[in-house]
């Protein structure tokens, strides 16, 4: 049986995921020099990322988002570490092209070779959007995968650029199974956050007036009771939804009170002073003034969260019709929490505030048209939350936290990147290895479960409770947190590095705290061989797959290449200058004038320079190829290449079954 194992990852900046590859896992973390910095250029660094693949299951394909690597850096391949040309792999980039100069966004798809036909950066239609580097497709067959990390909802992007984006995005997945009948994998970090599960407990809003509304009505009926009942204990409401429908009046009216003014905190270490900013209300009788919240840097952060009295709306940019986007008086578990405490002076212990998440009170805001969306995409598109479909009742998995404030290190963070596939792929779906508690593995390739042991020193978990998920995050307590006092993330022991390795499976893949803010995701398929023809599936063969040929003439796919530019006839035959006695002067390789070389009278024309090679390979095969060396060697190697492509289909389908379909 063959599986088809891939991998997502947010790394939140792929210069710093290099560095930190090339410094564990390299073959002697240290150079000659007592350098940890990865060597420029091509070479050895690509080998190092392609042998952290192997680590990780040597996935057959690898989705990167917020690679923030400029397309310029490519196309001189001066990206960090030759990370473009990772050895076995295919790079497939969209970079961002709207406002290059500040390196932000990108996306990248690496793909063993022989398992893509083509690839398209610019695949969601829209100009303003494919430009901010945020999609790349890649066809692999009878399926597509898109890559994509999509805009948060704050600072420069709107509700409604997001919504843009995502429109556009169902759009282009509905494109591939209609017009191109293709089975749709769609990956990333998709900045949502869809179920009451995949958000930390007390970020849990509660809906204040739906229980006000409920007291009320308690309150109705018990008038009407007479005298003789007694009052059906079980029926009762409960004591916090009456203390938070006395204090809400307070509460609503000391908020009109809110201000944002200049705070200073200090570093109890050096002594260094900082200015920021933070919430303040005052109350009166007596008067007193009451911070909320965190000190921050930036002003508005101080009010999020805090502005509970007000209803946003947003323009649907496909329908036009204003919407809202939140709902008045639903307050985050852990701000209510606070305003009980701080204005109405009524303490919930965890035990309250455990019921209060537990009940159908508390859940996620709505309306939400991010989360509608998922939504729609899953039921009308008929898509698969791969996670969700394993692991339905897992608490507290999460793949992102707050850095700053080292949420990851107490587990307080959201499930914002997934693996969604088509129900047609489900027959296929594989749950793989169990789902990871902060052990370590004693890791084979291609082994079973069976045959991966847990590290002796690891006790069992249920990995479905908080408790595993918080173990998980922080290795079983050997990742530490930041100092307040800065520098920077602990460094992590060898150990708790390598507790990131572990058998292939459906799920979640934790990386370490000092390579990215976000975990890895995974998705493990079984390719069908296994089954026979009665079987679901059983007619997926993956007999093409590793053989499939890359259009790379095809000019969109050329375009998700960048590091594969062709080079001019200059620069051709000046690099071939440079490899003879007859070096071309400083002088000249300096200067920006155009090169234009005499070329002797019986070398083949420009012309057919480009012309592709016939099947004695008397002319080059492609544009971008390098001019063989004439003699028996070069033809003999030149017929034996092209009798090799000779044998590779041009565009086979790996999933058979769908392809028919």
């Amino acid at each position: 049986m063959v599986f088809l194992f891939l991998l997502s990852w947010n790394v939140a900046g792929l210069s710093t995921v290099v560095n930190r590859i090339h410094t564990s896992y390299s073959d002697g973390a240290k150079d000659g020099s007592g350098s940890s910095k990865p060597k420029k250029g091509l070479g050895g660094q690509c080998r190092v990322i392609a042998r952290y693949f192997e680590k990780h299951g040597s996935p057959d394909i690898v989705c990167l988002q917020e690679a923030k690597i400029p397309r310029p850096q490519l196309t001189n391949r001066s990206e960090p570490g030759g990370c473009a040309n990772v050895e076995g792999y295919e790079s497939f980039w969209s970079c961002r092209l709207d406002d290059p100069s500040k390196g932000m966004n990108g996306v990248v798809t690496y793909a063993k070779k022989g398992t893509v036909i083509s690839a398209n950066a610019f695949a969601l239609g829209d100009p303003k959007l494919d430009d901010q580097g945020r999609c790349v497709l890649t066809d692999h067959g009878s399926f597509c995968v898109f890559n994509v990390y999509v805009p948060a909802s704050s600072g420069t992007h709107s509700v409604q650029d997001k919504m843009r984006f995502l429109q556009a995005l169902r759009r282009a997945m509905k494109k591939q199974r209609e017009v191109h009948k293709k089975a749709v994998i769609l990956t990333g970090d998709l900045n949502i956050s869809h179920g009451k599960l995949d958000v930390y407990w007390r970020d849990l809003v509660v809906h204040v007036n739906e229980i006000l509304q409920q007291v009320r009505q308690h309150q109705h009926q018990s008038d009407a009771t007479t005298s003789t009942t007694t009052p059906n204990s079980k029926d009762d409401i409960p004591t916090w939804k009456r203390q938070l429908a006395q204090a809400w009046p307070i509460i609503v009216e000391t908020m009109k009170t809110k201000q944002v003014v200049p705070s200073q905190t200090q570093n109890v270490k050096t002594g260094e002073k900082f200015d920021k900013f933070r919430l303040q209300v005052t109350m009166n009788n007596p008067t007193r003034i009451i911070p909320l919240g965190k000190n921050y840097n930036v002003e508005e952060y101080c009010l999020h969260g805090y502005c509970f009295d007000e209803v946003k709306f947003y323009t649907d940019p496909e329908t036009d019709e204003v919407q809202p986007t939140s709902q008045e008086n639903a307050v985050s578990l852990s701000i209510l929490q606070e305003l009980m405490l701080k204005i109405a002076k009524v303490e919930w212990n965890d035990e309250t505030l455990r019921e209060i998440a537990n009940s159908s009170d508390a859940g996620r805001s709505r309306p939400h048209p991010f989360r509608e969306w998922l939504s729609q995409v899953l039921e009308e598109d008929d898509m698969v939350d791969t996670f969700r479909h394993y692991y339905p009742e897992a608490k507290a998995r999460f793949t992102c936290w707050h850095q700053y404030t080292n949420k990851r290190y107490t587990n307080e963070g959201a499930r914002i990147d997934y693996f969604l596939v088509d129900r047609s792929l489900l027959p296929y779906l594989e749950k793989g290895g169990p789902l990871r508690t902060g052990e370590s593995f004693d890791v084979k390739l291609n082994d079973t479960p069976a045959n991966n042991n847990l590290d002796s020193n690891a006790a069992e978990i249920d990995p479905l409770t908080e408790e595993a998920a918080l173990a998980a995050a922080n290795a079983r307590g050997q990742f530490q947190m930041a100092a307040f006092e800065g520098g920077g993330i602990a460094e992590a022991t060898q150990r708790a590095l390598d507790t990131q390795f572990g058998p292939r499976h459906t799920g979640i893949v934790y990386t370490p705290p000092s390579f990215s803010d976000h975990v890895a995701v995974s998705l493990l398929l079984d390719d069908g061989s296994g089954k026979s023809d009665g079987d679901p599936g059983g007619h997926w063969r993956c007999k093409d797959w590793g053989n499939l040929v890359l259009q790379e003439t095809d000019a969109v796919t050329k375009k998700a290449q960048p590091h594969k530019v062709q080079k001019s006839i200059a620069s051709f035959f000046g690099s071939q200058a440079g490899t003879g006695n007859n070096k071309l002067s400083n002088k000249s390789t300096a200067s920006k004038s155009s090169f234009k070389p005499k070329l002797p009278q019986k070398r083949p024309s420009i012309e057919s320079f480009f012309k592709p090679k016939t099947a004695d390979g008397s002319q080059n095969e492609a544009p971008n190829a390098i001019p063989k060396p004439e003699g028996k060697g070069a033809q003999t190697k030149a017929s034996t290449t092209n009798n090799n492509r000779k044998k590779k289909k041009t565009a086979p389908s790996i999933l058979n079954h769908f392809a028919k379909k």
